[in-house]
């Protein structure tokens, strides 16, 4: 499941980077090898720190698209509508993509422990306590219909983390053996959401394009009505 979820990294990263080559922005390209998977975690570390070396050295391409965004102005544009899109985008849905990998990485680890270690402890019960900022971006102004999905998706994450992980694990008497060979699916429970979130990505991308295409198709008039005045008045000049 994770060589899966690398490969499916790097081809989303090189994708990014074609159309990054055709962009008149100064962006740098993203490193589509650079993945972090040939440095050896200290297996030693708590669930939390453990996950964030393993990530310490995996490019950022959330940094990278806030990059593109603020290259291209889009996300300060004069359209509320486009601003608010990419302040969505950029503000909830990557995040809340980050954070559903971190909560599937976690659920993994627990099942295939069988346990709850004491210095996992607090990372692994106050993660689902993550999901609550994206549980309440329902309730801002601007893409409804964006928010409530990804209220709804959040919503229903936590209580997926809750019921297959906290209920059980939480006491520190329990141990499930016969889970352990179940990380993977626990794993990959998590990838529905992960569908639910794509789809809200491309809905707020494909609302924002059509903002800019329509802006294109208004100044493209706008440009063929100047060129039609001026020939008019060179047109008057040659006659006079």
């Amino acid at each position: 499941a994770i060589e899966k979820q690398e490969q499916t990294v790097q081809r989303t990263a090189q994708a990014l980077n074609q159309r990054l080559a055709t962009m008149p922005v100064g962006v740098s390209a993203l490193d589509a090898t650079s993945l972090g998977g040939q440095t050896r975690a200290n297996d030693g570390l708590p669930v939390g720190a453990l996950y964030a070396e393993l990530l310490h050295s995996r490019p950022d391409h959330a940094a990278r698209l806030k990059d593109i965004a603020r290259a291209t102005h889009l996300s300060q544009d004069r359209n509320v509508e486009l601003s608010r899109a990419v302040d969505l985008l950029l503000g909830s849905v990557l995040p809340l993509y980050q954070t559903l990998n971190q909560t599937r990485a976690f659920a993994g680890y627990v099942t295939a422990y069988g346990y709850l270690d004491s210095a996992s402890r607090t990372s692994i019960l106050s993660q689902g306590g993550s999901f609550e900022p994206f549980v309440e971006v329902g309730n801002g102004t601007g893409a409804v219909q964006a928010r409530i999905q990804i209220a709804a998706t959040a919503t229903q994450a936590r209580e997926l983390y809750e019921q297959a992980i906290i209920a059980g694990y939480a006491s520190s008497s329990f141990f499930d053996e016969a889970s352990t060979a179940l990380w993977a699916e626990r794993w990959q429970a998590y990838a529905p959401l992960l569908e639910q979130l794509d789809d809200v990505a491309q809905d707020l991308l494909d609302d924002s394009a059509a903002i800019l295409m329509a802006r294109i198709a208004a100044n493209e008039r706008t440009l063929l009505g100047w060129m039609v005045a001026l020939v008019l008045v060179i047109a008057c000049l040659i006659y006079l």
